[in-house]
């Protein structure tokens, strides 16, 4: 009997927020739509199976996330941008910690892509990318966190268009993967040493 009143009552929560996640679908509010989301996942252990929505309002609310999605994506990297051109190395890792894109380029909305566009009208600053960046403020730092971090050479503009920077990223891009190669074998022989200690404290146990 208590379990059967108990489930009725979760029913009826659910139904409460259902309206809740409806009326925010309708209204475009992404933060309504993640409170009711959150309500809901603590209500049931399977949301979308003990909820009825709608192909057109599945369709939206599917949007509204990709949307959020998106624009949080780009204010990371709006972060990221801007943390390079303050030479913030702590702004940087925090950036790429929050997800920022290592290779896309510079917003067109931003700030500072306006700045330089203004400062540089000729050039296509629109395909400015981070470590283009980092080399102009000739930040080594930050260039070989964005590279161990996984930016590509060949995502950048300006750096391809001197054979000398490109030779010189090119050399910063072995050195990091030489000492990676290093610190697992490093790591490997650590593993292997530990193994044959405890088949030599084994042995001895005998």
């Amino acid at each position: 009997m208590e379990k059967e009143k108990k489930g009725k009552e979760t029913k009826s929560d659910n139904e409460k927020v259902y309206k809740e996640l409806v009326a925010a679908i309708d209204a475009h509010d992404y933060k309504g739509v993640m409170r009711a989301a959150r309500k809901l996942n603590a209500n049931t252990d399977n949301m979308l199976g003990q909820i009825d929505i709608d192909t057109n309002r599945l369709a939206h609310l599917v949007a509204i996330i990709v949307e959020q999605t998106m624009l949080k994506i780009e204010k990371n990297n709006d972060k990221l941008f801007t943390a390079i051109e303050e030479g913030n190395i702590t702004g940087i890792k925090n950036a790429l910690k929050a997800g920022a894109e290592v290779d896309t380029p510079i917003s067109m909305q931003s700030s500072l892509y306006k700045a330089y566009a203004e400062a540089f009208p000729n050039d296509p600053i629109s395909k400015l990318t981070p470590l283009d960046l980092a080399v102009l403020k000739r930040n080594n730092k930050a260039i070989k966190l964005l590279i161990a971090n996984g930016a590509h050479i060949g995502k950048t503009y300006f750096c391809r268009q001197d054979p000398a920077i490109t030779r010189f990223l090119e050399y910063v891009q072995d050195e990091i993967n030489e000492s990676k190669e290093k610190r697992m074998q490093r790591h490997e022989k650590e593993a292997s040493n530990g193994i044959e200690a405890l088949k030599e404290m084994k042995r001895y146990e005998k």
